[in-house]
């Protein structure tokens, strides 16, 4: 399966992802070309890794043109870490599913970006905070959810270690949802939860098992995508 990623900022997720694919995690993946709209750390590590990279601004006519680049490359997937919203055309140029990964429990809310979402949350009281995957639509951050992670807030609430767990959260459920996609065993939305720092427990059958989740390889995946 071939994936493009468009990225903004540090690039935490693509990090993951070649991450979790060196590492055995992912099979059947193939990153074919990063677009970031901004100078990056995600731009800076996928030259470092060798994949074709390009820096667009992603205003509409560049949209637009990204679009039909994307579809040229015949990719299945493209995975949106970007500050930006794109265009309903872009989705309907590209030819293929498009994803985002969201710091909220979808459709709580939706609408901003990056970790703005927890904070919004903290703010209004939310005793569960979350972290949804789900399909880009027409009607911004309002796609059906693909795999939502769940964290309850208690004990420690300051928001640099919610951060921390909402991104491992969002990390695992793009890991789950690439699985199942290489796979060819998409089924209902999955969901687990995250309690405290332990490790996620399964809701749903997925694509990982409790015991990966719990496991060193994945803690490993996670310090290495930090050092990175």
């Amino acid at each position: 399966m071939k994936l493009v990623f468009l990225c903004s900022g540090g690039g935490g997720n693509l990090k993951f992802a070649v991450k979790a694919l060196q590492g055995g995690l992912i099979e059947g993946i193939e990153i074919n070309h990063v677009y970031c709209d901004r100078p990056c750390g995600a731009h800076d590590f996928s030259k470092k890794c060798e994949i074709p990279t390009t820096i667009q601004d992603f205003l509409i006519e560049s949209q637009n043109k990204i679009a039909h680049e994307i579809k040229h490359l015949n990719v299945n997937l493209v995975v949106c870490n970007l500050k930006k919203i794109l265009s309903d055309r872009f989705i309907q140029i590209c030819g293929c599913d498009v994803v985002n990964l969201h710091y909220s429990l979808l459709p709580a809310f939706p609408g901003t970006v990056d970790m703005k979402p927890l904070k919004k949350a903290l703010i209004f009281g939310s005793r569960i905070v979350g972290a949804t995957l789900h399909r880009v639509t027409p009607e911004l951050d309002m796609g059906p959810p693909l795999v939502q992670a769940a964290i309850p807030v208690t004990g420690r609430t300051d928001e640099r270690y919610l951060e921390n767990l909402l991104f491992e959260a969002g990390a695992l459920c793009l890991l789950s949802y690439l699985n199942s996609r290489a796979s060819g065993h998409l089924g209902v939305p999955v969901g687990f939860s995250l309690s405290g720092s332990s490790s996620p427990v399964l809701l749903n059958p997925s694509s990982i098992s409790p015991e990966l989740m719990c496991s060193v390889r994945i803690r490993e995946i996670f310090e290495a995508v930090r050092a990175a």
